[in-house]
């Protein structure tokens, strides 16, 4: 047995070629080869390239080809079955490529092959006669701890035997090997080095209270820190902190650099070879790389689209839920929907069919799932409830969630999933019998968020009307179910009992906002309340007192008016929103629903507001904000739709926000254009609206293509440039521009160009989106005056 395989991928600088001392005889052995490739460092691949071509099969450049991105899927499936199928004479030899494998198997979610290749070689192996089986044995063992650990299941004897295999290893009894040209160690000082390390790891994957290293006579984790066992952590460490420095490097001359150099042979900084030592060795400190490895890659331009998806792929696989949820969340926003696309689909062929699905995939399926096919929705639907059903569905390990939130993201994947597949009815059943059994665990919130996401009006009565029953007969529990229930479809829904005064009301309003009838005592009675509140918190902000969270009745006091005639408000809302020393936030929400709404403002209101419109836009009172976004963005919107502001002041202030340098301030200028847009085109908003078509940031061009179809009705030359820009934003690569811009023009007399039309066909017919599809299908029916469907994309 010739251990200088296996060192090669647990040890690799001890026996890698040196580019400073080429041995032509040394450098072509296997061992030499494969620990270079491992390394991954330019100055001995470019050593190892000027090597003879090895021949047709080797298992090393097999080997590297399952470390390559555009390799990996036709290398793993090669190896696998190299590994599987046949017997090789060297079991070090086999055991380090089934860690290679293993590795490989696991960037493409196929933990079955990497498992199955791993208890081939164990079987091979057999009972450990010498030193050498042993220490070939305990690796094998602890990368299959390590594939179980990533799926949660676990088996706490295959780490103690680790443990029981290596704890009295004696280094210096096992086979001699050749080590490198640069190293120093003898070979009995390698082995032991790999001894530890694989004990290390062994305990990584241990419960922290497990004592199993300690009762195999081995010192506790705090004496062999102290003695200083592990060598790997502090060599992975140097070699990040160089990528980094070489990273930080890059970004500045990218930054500072204003010459066109050209610099040849520059290559990304990575540090993909320090998470690969760590998976080859079966250490659970690769899950937080992996989360490392995503952020690195994600945070440097120019990313291929592969690498996007990979980073997915390890943000999973480390259980950075966080993390995973904001990207996840770019990427269907603003792109590239490719990367989802690939990840969730390698989550379908790979995962999706056991019962093992982990809570992180199940967040990217329900965000993928407007990019599914149906009949692709339908394996994940029933992975998902697979899961469910089985209890065994894996949560983030470590976390201190409750069960019932860990279960909201395999409910909204349930729901969104079926929505695709047409499963409308199951789903909605499936998420009643949740309901029921988790409806003493404060579930309502929890599913309120999954129900919304079911397409309500396909479900069918029958369905409907058994969630009613349940509804009517838990009304204290489901008060925000009901809601769902009636914003959805319309169901009439029982108002909860002894809902407390201002809830009644608050319910009461979205009542009739969503089409329902208003409660005239209801409401009367209120109206006391709400100017006794406005000016309540007038009197304590005024005294520096303020209070976060909570009702907001400068929001509910416009709802009033808007919905039940309540003109009577006019005069205290004016006060509370004219009071300067009210915090900014509490008066947010009753400009916003102002600017939205149609009203008439009474004279004198007006009035006021015209007075104090300058000082309202630039100094409009105390924020909770450390940095407040000026002018103040609500009180434009509201100033601006309803002309009480100069002309002069208003453009001012939508430059100022539509210039800046700060991301949110576009963001802003984005929605203010759009919302003045509803109103009247003054002339100016088409100007500053395009230039924002383009911006880095998939909301401010969102916002800016929906007020570009609103401005398109003005007629004359700009309106042609108009459509014309509207035409381009419709191929962003995200979902959040298109569908923003298409709902805004289902709203308008629609005369189409015939080049727009034909991309409104092409959208319907080719987006990766359904929801966008969808979209464009409904606006191209109506814009022919038909109700014909164009077909869609299927199972493409």
């Amino acid at each position: 047995m010739n251990l200088a395989w296996l060192v090669a991928v647990l040890e690799p600088h001890e026996v890698a070629i040196n580019s400073s001392s080429p041995d032509d005889s040394y450098d072509v052995s296997g061992p030499a080869r494969l620990a270079t490739t491992l390394l991954g460092e330019m100055s001995r691949t470019v050593r190892l390239s000027e090597l003879p071509e090895p021949p047709d099969g080797d298992v090393v450049v097999l080997a590297g080809r399952c470390l390559a991105t555009d390799s990996i899927e036709s290398a793993v499936p090669e190896l696998g079955n190299r590994l599987l199928g046949s017997d090789f004479s060297d079991a070090a030899e086999a055991a380090a490529l089934s860690l290679v494998l293993s590795s490989a198997a696991t960037e493409l979610d196929d933990f079955d092959l990497s498992i199955r290749v791993l208890d081939r070689q164990l079987a091979n192996l057999g009972k450990p006669r010498r030193p050498d089986d042993a220490l070939v044995r305990g690796a094998l063992l602890q990368q299959k701890a390590l594939r179980q650990y990533d799926i949660g299941r676990l088996d706490i004897s295959v780490v103690a035997e680790v443990v029981s295999l290596l704890a009295n290893l004696d280094a210096r009894s096992c086979s001699q090997f050749a080590t490198g040209p640069a190293t120093r160690k003898t070979p009995e000082a390698i082995i032991e080095t790999i001894r530890r390390n694989l004990l290390e790891a062994a305990d990584s994957v241990l419960p922290f209270q497990s004592t199993i290293l300690e009762e195999a006579g081995l010192p506790s984790w705090q004496e062999r820190r102290r003695q200083g066992w592990s060598s790997i952590a502090a060599r992975i460490d140097a070699k990040n902190a160089r990528e980094y420095s070489r990273y930080v490097k890059q970004a500045f001359e990218d930054k500072f650099r204003r010459s066109n150099t050209i610099t040849f042979g520059r290559t990304s900084p990575d540090i993909f070879y320090g998470l690969l030592a760590l998976e080859l060795l079966g250490h659970a400190g690769a899950r937080s790389a992996r989360g490392e490895l995503a952020l690195f890659r994600l945070t440097q331009d120019g990313r291929a689209m592969a690498d996007v998806a990979d980073a997915l792929r390890l943000l999973r696989q480390a259980s950075a839920k966080t993390e995973l949820e904001s990207i996840l969340n770019h990427l269907y926003v603003s792109g590239p929907l490719a990367a989802l696309s690939r990840d969730g689909r390698q989550i379908l062929a790979k995962r999706a069919s056991q019962d093992t699905l982990s809570v992180l995939e199940m967040q990217v399926l329900k965000t993928a799932a407007d990019l599914f096919a149906p009949s692709e929705a339908r394996i994940g639907l029933d992975g998902v409830l697979n899961a469910l059903k089985s209890g065994k569905a894996i949560s983030a390990p470590g976390s201190s969630e409750i069960p019932v939130r860990q279960n909201e993201i395999a409910w909204i994947a349930v729901a969104s999933l079926a929505n695709v597949c047409q499963a409308h009815d199951e789903a909605a059943l499936f998420l009643l019998s949740e309901t029921v059994k988790h409806v003493e665990e404060d579930v309502d919130r929890t599913m309120s968020r999954a129900l919304s996401q079911l397409e309500w009006e396909l479900v069918s009565t029958k369905v409907q009307g058994r969630w009613l029953d349940f509804i009517t007969n838990y009304s204290e529990q489901t008060r925000g179910i009901a809601e769902v229930m009636h914003a959805r479809f319309g169901m009439s829904v029982p108002e909860p009992d002894a809902s407390p005064g201002i809830h009644s009301l608050v319910y009461a309003l979205n009542n009739v906002i969503h089409g329902g009838t208003v409660d005239d005592d209801l409401v009367e009675n209120a109206l006391p309340q709400i100017v006794d509140s406005l000016h309540d918190i007038r009197r304590r902000a005024a005294s520096g007192a303020y209070t976060f969270g909570g009702v907001d009745y400068g929001d509910i006091a416009v709802a009033l008016i808007v919905n039940c005639t309540a003109d009577q408000l006019w005069q205290p809302l004016a006060d509370f929103l004219l009071d300067f020393r009210v915090l900014q936030e509490d008066r947010k929400g009753a400009f916003e629903r102002l600017a939205r709404s149609n009203l008439v403002v009474p004279d004198e209101i007006a009035a006021r507001f015209r007075e104090n419109a300058v000082r309202l836009v630039s100094a409009p009172g105390p924020s909770m904000s450390d940095e407040p976004t000026l002018p103040f963005p609500p009180a434009v919107r509201f100033l601006g739709a309803y002309r009480l502001i100069d002309e002069a002041e208003l453009y001012f202030a939508l430059a100022g926000l539509a210039g800046s340098s700060n991301v949110k301030s576009r963001r802003e200028a984005a929605v203010t254009l759009a919302t003045l847009a509803r109103h009247s085109s003054h002339e100016y908003l088409l100007p500053l609206a395009l230039p924002l078509t383009g911006d880095s940031d998939s909301d401010v061009r969102a916002n800016a293509a929906r007020s570009l179809t609103l401005l398109s009705r003005s007629g004359g030359v700009l309106a042609t440039v108009a459509m014309k820009r509207l035409e381009e934003v419709l191929d962003d690569d995200g979902v959040l521009t298109p569908v923003l811009a298409l709902k805004a023009l289902k709203d308008q007399p629609l005369i189409l160009p015939p080049a727009f039309r034909a991309k409104l066909v092409s959208l319907g017919r080719d987006h990766p989106s359904r929801l966008v599809r969808q979209e464009a299908i409904k606006l191209t029916s109506r814009a022919e005056g038909t109700s014909e469907i164009l077909p869609s994309s299927g199972d493409a």
